[in-house]
């Protein structure tokens, strides 16, 4: 017959092989939804899944969950225009020594059934590899709530080392996208910078 000590040390053992299981389930599980994505922003919009990677052409529309967003200009520019309600209204600063601005003008409609959520902290623009936040004195109107049918226009601006290769992203808050806007189109208007090298290109009829 078995003792009832013989008895205890079974069960104890039973207990620890469940326990050393269930720790080895939640770090399987907390290891497999932390892998991948983009370095130093996380690989969703506010960091955590992997997104799914799109790239669009400026001046062409995107259609993201209940958004469609069009880039209707991007180019760098010594002298950004500034919108009506920036995100900090505070004084607007110059680019500085080795720096010029980048500025996205970005038309975005809210084509679904329910309120959708816009805000320009989404849109980062990537140099080499790293990122650059928006300007919040030069980028505006702060983040809105959309109704089904509305329209937001957005002004997003980056102070960026100058003649670096730069790409604007946007990444919709939980839409688990990365959204590339490939190409420049320059605002009519707007001068280009020396060297441009035709940024203007296809700005007929903007504003």
């Amino acid at each position: 017959m078995i003792d009832k000590r013989t008895q205890g040390r079974r069960r104890l053992g039973l207990v620890a092989v469940v326990i050393v299981l269930v720790l080895a389930i939640a770090l399987t599980v907390r290891w497999g939804c932390g892998e991948g994505g983009i370095v130093g922003l996380g690989s969703g919009p506010r960091g955590g899944a992997k997104t799914t990677a799109v790239k669009v052409a400026v001046g062409e529309t995107v259609k993201v969950g209940d958004a469609e967003a069009v880039v209707t200009a991007f180019t760098p520019t010594e002298h950004p225009a500034l919108p009506e309600q920036p995100m900090d209204a505070g004084r607007a600063l110059p680019a500085g020594p080795g720096a010029t601005f980048h500025q996205a003008f970005v038309w975005i409609e809210n084509a679904g059934p329910s309120v959708l959520r816009v805000d320009p902290r989404d849109f980062v623009l990537a140099v080499g590899d790293g990122y650059v936040f928006v300007d919040p004195s030069r980028t505006g109107p702060d983040a809105r709530s959309l109704l089904p049918g509305a329209s937001l226009d957005l002004i997003v601006t980056f102070r960026a080392p100058s003649g670096k290769d730069v790409e604007l992203r946007w990444r919709p808050a939980g839409s688990g996208m990365t959204i590339t806007f490939t190409g420049g189109r320059k605002p009519a208007g707007m001068a280009a910078l020396p060297g441009d090298g035709g940024a203007g290109d296809g700005s007929a009829g903007l504003s």
